[in-house]
């Protein structure tokens, strides 16, 4: 019996990216979101290195996301 229908719980960028490509697979994805709409606490940026990247292209959703982005000149990563 084939899958018709996945749920995904989480509308992180992981279940978003999940829910698409199982759409490009022919899978219907439905995504469940604890976290209030809007997101006025949430971060200011998303960083996407170049992997990716290439695995939004892998679901069709790389030149979307290129399309409101800026590209970074330097990253940091710092601990407490």
């Amino acid at each position: 019996m084939a899958v018709r229908k996945v749920i995904i719980a989480g509308g992180g960028v992981a279940g978003t990216a999940t829910a698409l490509a199982l759409l490009t697979a022919g899978i219907e994805a439905e995504v469940y979101e604890a976290h209030a709409s809007g997101g006025a606490d949430a971060g200011a940026f998303l960083t996407v290195m170049r992997n990716g990247m290439t695995a939004l292209a892998g679901i069709g959703a790389a030149e979307a996301v290129d399309a409101v982005s800026f590209p970074a000149r330097a990253v940091g990563l710092l601990d407490p």
